[in-house]
């Protein structure tokens, strides 16, 4: 008997986050970022979210101080991540719904001596078509 009621409980629990992000599904990219001279603001890439879902951003740095990372959607909102050497790779995410665009950008406090490597994934939510 107290097998069954942990069961039906644990059930329910597991049907009631079907909003919860999942690993099965994952889409991911990624872009190269030029070697930069500048400190401006620049847009690194943009998409179109499939489906409910999260967007997830990390920049691969390659010796470049002070980064901040930005994922925006369409309506202005950001997700911002700043980031000081010796952090490991800065990464940022933000919920999104289906056909939502967004856009990746990136600051550097200062330029990498490198080009750097931005990974894209996108996580659908439980249910999401």
């Amino acid at each position: 008997m107290l097998k069954s009621l942990l069961q039906l409980l644990l059930e329910t629990f597991h049907k009631s986050h079907r909003s919860m992000p999942r690993l099965t599904g994952l889409q991911s990219s990624t872009a190269t970022i030029p070697t930069v001279s500048s400190t401006d603001l620049i847009t690194i890439t943009t998409g179109v979210a499939p489906c409910d879902g999260w967007v997830r951003a990390q920049l691969e740095d390659n010796q470049a101080k002070d980064i901040t990372l930005f994922i925006q959607n369409n309506m202005g909102a950001d997700s911002v991540v700043c980031y000081s050497k010796d952090w490991g790779w800065p990464s940022c995410s933000m919920p999104i719904a289906k056909g939502d665009s967004y856009t990746v950008k990136v600051k550097y406090g200062t330029p990498p001596i490198v080009a750097s490597i931005l990974h894209i994934d996108f996580y659908p939510n439980f249910g999401a078509s």
